[in-house]
């Protein structure tokens, strides 16, 4: 204890509130600046997100959370999406996460910020996430950015997971979210509140490549590809499925047809008659 508004502790500490449980290997509190800071494997558990890092700082005026930034090895996982990266920082309002932006860093090894929500993700230099009442809404990728969306129901099966991927990429991208239809999803009629891709675009050296719609009649899973690269390109999805695709300055593009397999060479007949030795030998 370090006079009536500060206290400091070390060795597997854990703090319990009404509102979130913190932890780590040390802990300060300052009631006068009203900030938190925890040192060595840091934790902070709320009743909808987990965020942890080598060290955590927190600011709680009036005693609610307000701001907290993680750093080292940060991860946040929430009932909306998970991040990860060197840096990242939450803001609250009204005790509700209202924004998230997460750094990359210099240091080796480090890597950079990725952001992963229901059948989507997203890396780059620096991401910023916007979520209104705890809900997201969109997120910014910028620097190197890349980002993907796939279906995750694949009707190709857990084995067409991996490929069944349209993937965006550029200078900056934007993901567009929004709750996803219970009703078109067969889940009842309780709205599902999950978030679900609805749109990517990216701008700056753009580039594309996204599995064009299954043909009427086709051969199930065989679906061709579009490899299109621009000044700025969007694409639209519902439900994990791609809807629509524009660009604008087209620079190439390339739309790679689905090849059918070869089939097996037929087996030589047979005779029954015994193998002859060729003469001379």
């Amino acid at each position: 204890l370090i006079g009536e508004d500060q206290f400091s502790a070390s060795g597997s500490v854990v703090i319990r509130r009404t509102d979130l449980d913190a932890s780590g290997a040390e802990a300060r509190y300052d009631g006068v600046r009203e900030t938190m800071n925890l040192r060595g494997a840091a934790r902070i558990k709320g009743a909808r997100f987990d965020l942890a890092g080598e060290t955590i700082d927190a600011t709680l005026p009036g005693g609610r959370v307000d701001r907290v930034v993680a750093r080292q090895r940060a991860a946040l996982v929430s009932d909306r999406l998970r991040l990860d990266g060197p840096e990242v920082h939450m803001f609250f309002a009204n005790d509700l996460l209202q924004r998230l932006v997460a750094r990359g860093s210099v240091a080796e090894g480090a890597g950079r910020p990725v952001v992963t929500a229901t059948g989507f993700r997203l890396e780059a230099d620096s991401l910023e996430a916007i979520l209104p009442q705890q809900r997201l809404d969109s997120i910014v990728a910028i620097g190197s950015a890349r980002g993907e969306a796939y279906d995750t129901i694949p009707s190709g099966g857990p084995a067409a997971a991996a490929s069944d991927r349209d993937w965006i990429a550029g200078d900056t991208v934007v993901g567009h979210f929004a709750m996803r239809n219970s009703a078109s999803t067969g889940r009842g009629a309780a709205q599902d509140t999950t978030p679900e891709v609805r749109s990517l675009a990216a701008r700056g050296n753009a580039q594309s490549l996204y599995r064009a719609p299954e043909e009427k009649g086709g051969a199930p899973g065989r679906r061709g590809m579009n490899l299109i690269a621009g000044s700025v390109i969007r694409l639209y999805f519902a439900q994990g499925e791609l809807e629509e695709a524009k660009v604008t300055g087209l620079e190439r593009g390339v739309y790679l047809d689905p090849v059918d397999r070869p089939t097996a060479p037929a087996t030589p007949a047979t005779t029954g008659a015994p193998a002859q030795r060729p003469p001379g030998l």
